[in-house]
């Protein structure tokens, strides 16, 4: 009989054993499951949290972007303005330039006119001179022709060297 005691002890040990076995493989299972169902709320926390950086990047870039696309225009804008501004100074100075060279030009033009009727007035006062010299006296005569040579010389610097016409001027009759 011990023997069957003995059995039925070893056999009650064995099933308690089994039993404990089982209750350990299930309290583990039920540990795994709750870790593993924390792990996977923790990992759509993470999701979340990540996707909701996401978004607030993207947003913060399209809005910058949206300021350097506003600004690039307004840059463009801006060259617009001082290219057409650098292109009406430019006319207007170019303008101004014609006008005064076309005045300028008209000045000569006029100073050659005013030049040649000086011209043709000093040839009349020579040639009247000169007709009026032959009618006079030997002295009227001479003083004539110096005040003539005078009128055509231009001096020198230096009074002894003054040239008429390419000629030495001399005051003597």
């Amino acid at each position: 009989m011990m023997g069957w005691i003995a059995a039925a002890v070893i056999a009650i040990l064995g099933a308690f054993g089994i039993f404990v076995a089982l209750r350990a493989r299930g309290v583990a299972s039920a540990e795994s499951d709750a870790l593993r169902n924390e792990m996977q709320s923790l990992l759509a926390a993470q999701s979340q949290a990540t996707a909701a950086q996401i978004s607030q990047l993207a947003q913060s870039l399209t809005a910058q972007l949206g300021q350097v696309s506003q600004q690039v225009q307004s840059g463009m804008a801006s060259v617009g303005t001082i290219a057409t501004s650098a292109q009406k100074a430019v006319s207007e100075q170019l303008q101004a330039s014609t006008q005064m060279l076309t005045s300028v030009h008209r000045q000569i033009g006029e100073m050659q006119q005013a030049g040649h009727e000086l011209s043709v007035a000093a040839k009349q006062i020579e040639d009247f001179l000169s007709t009026a010299i032959a009618g006079c006296s030997i002295r009227a005569r001479n003083a004539a022709r110096i005040f003539l040579r005078l009128c055509a010389c231009t001096p020198n610097p230096s009074p002894k060297n003054t040239f008429c016409r390419g000629k030495k001027r001399s005051i003597s009759p």
